[in-house]
């Protein structure tokens, strides 16, 4: 495990990219809308009375996963983990589902991810955008991204390596 997973105290400070983003049912706050108690520079207007799905939310990037310049507003990448287990409960992989908060090039946002990427984790890009949903991984990991991420291929997705170099899988 490199640097870029360790784990790291970190704080939201000024981002609010999750209050956008993320789909709260109990407001009634469909994914990718703005909250309707997001305030413009100071964050959240109930925060401390805010509902449970916000309170326990934590992103990839204020767990550890990535390094500073991967702070969701920065990056304008919010990324979301997930331990992929076997049916037996043996740890396969860790998952990223890598989301744009805006239009970016697709290999910008390989580029950005690939630290991650190197060091062991599969991400699958959701990008609304470019109404595109990718996986990523390093080489010789594509098996096991497959065997993990099978409902998400066909014939015509390709796999997207670290590198940027992109192969068709069966």
């Amino acid at each position: 495990m490199t640097d870029v997973l360790l784990p790291i105290q970190r704080q939201c400070g000024s981002c609010q990219v999750c209050c956008q983003e993320i789909e709260i049912p109990i407001l009634q706050k469909p994914a990718f809308t703005r909250c309707q108690f997001q305030g413009t520079d100071r964050g959240c207007t109930i925060y401390g009375q805010h509902p449970k799905p916000c309170q326990v939310y934590r992103c990839g990037w204020l767990n550890g996963y990535g390094p500073e310049e991967l702070r969701p507003d920065l990056s304008h990448l919010l990324i979301e983990v997930s331990q992929i287990e076997s049916p037996d409960r043996q740890p396969l992989c860790t998952l990223l589902q890598v989301m744009p908060t805006k239009k970016l090039e697709f290999d910008d946002i390989v580029r950005r991810i690939e630290p991650l990427v190197s060091a062991g984790c599969a991400a699958i890009i959701v990008d609304e955008y470019n109404q595109q949903l990718a996986p990523v991984c390093a080489k010789g990991d594509e098996q096991l991204v497959v065997d993990t991420l099978g409902a998400f291929f066909n014939g015509d997705t390709p796999m997207t390596f670290a590198d940027g170099e992109q192969v068709y899988l069966p």
